[in-house]
């Protein structure tokens, strides 16, 4: 007995649609940078940190911002850009930040990294823990400017 199963290959644009979907909401994403730049564990990255919102694969401005749900970093990648490297015959589906494993189900669009891009004409944001907030400077050369996400608000689980 053989068996053929049909399967029609998705556009780009139909698989960033779909991945539209699935979503780090702001105040999900606040909680978690919070969480992450307070922590204590060897693991995870701590303190101040650079948001770079360039990315690492076309070294330009990120459209779409995505990460694995599991990175365990706040930069993110263009959701395109990693697309269209890994449809290619090599393909590595891995995170061009850490390294570990990337599926297609595994990406998430991370929606403050999002707002960031749409308010900041900065390459490089400055993350710094502050209290119950987490501060974002944009770095200029003259002065800078800070916006403070009160993670108090947000849940923390």
């Amino acid at each position: 007995m053989l068996f053929i199963e049909y399967a029609k290959r998705k556009s780009v644009e139909d698989v960033l649609a779909e991945m539209t979907t699935k979503r780090i909401s702001i105040s999900l994403a606040v909680a978690r940078a919070f969480r992450m730049l307070t922590a204590r564990d060897d693991e995870i990255e701590m303190g101040p940190s650079m948001l770079n919102l360039v990315c690492p694969l076309s070294r330009k401005r990120i459209d779409l911002p995505v990460r694995g749900i599991d990175c365990r970093h706040l930069d993110c990648f263009d959701a395109s850009n990693y697309l269209a490297l890994n449809a290619l015959a090599k393909a590595r589906w891995t995170c061009p930040r850490c390294s570990e494993t990337v599926a297609l189900e595994d990406l998430v669009v991370d929606d403050l990294v999002a707002d960031l891009l749409r308010f900041s004409s900065h390459v490089k944001l400055e993350v710094v823990p502050s209290e119950n907030a987490v501060v974002v400077k944009e770095i200029n050369k003259t002065k800078p400017e800070a916006i403070s996400l009160d993670a108090s608000q947000f849940v923390m689980g």
